[in-house]
């Protein structure tokens, strides 16, 4: 019975927390490391937050960068659900490039989401190549992973002259 309260004190807490508390007293930029489903860990300052993706800068840059969360690691998914949701804007663009920069963060937006897809399916190539019991099974699998890589490449391409761009 006891353990049933807590629990419940524990969910409200919680709630509250998420629902009320975080995205209006935590504010912007916060200093933490994130870590890539490789082990990569990567000094940062968070800038903001989507459910798809954080902003950030690399020390000493000015250039915010986007990462998908989907390719961030476990923990690092846990640390980032306590920052704020909030969407970095650059504080240089003004009214008047209000309608242009909305077309652009919205190209950006269909890019990042472009993007996700990709390493979702490729997640799903590289788990079927493993799976695969025949060579050949695994060559056309490994062709499928080398064309998916060149469709990453020129959509990390596109977003880098995009961000050049719109800076």
């Amino acid at each position: 019975m006891n353990f049933i309260k807590l629990l419940l004190l524990l969910a409200v807490i919680a709630a509250a927390y998420f629902g009320f508390l975080r995205d209006r007293y935590l504010s912007y930029p916060i200093n933490t490391s994130v870590a890539n489903l490789e082990g990569k860990i990567l000094p940062v300052q968070m800038v903001g937050r989507t459910d798809r993706i954080i902003q950030f800068r690399k020390s000493g840059m000015d250039r915010v960068f986007t990462y998908a969360i989907d390719d961030l690691s476990v923990v690092s998914k846990a640390k980032i659900a306590f920052f704020p949701k909030a969407s970095y804007q650059d504080p240089t663009r003004g009214p008047a490039n209000s309608r242009t920069s909305e077309t652009s963060e919205l190209h950006m937006q269909g890019m990042e989401k472009e993007m996700a897809d990709y390493n979702v399916k490729m997640r799903l190539l590289r788990a079927k190549l493993e799976s695969m019991p025949s060579n050949v099974e695994k060559r056309q699998v490994f062709h499928e992973i080398k064309l998916l890589e060149n469709k990453i490449n020129v959509l990390k391409y596109k977003m880098e002259v995009h961000e050049a761009h719109s800076l």
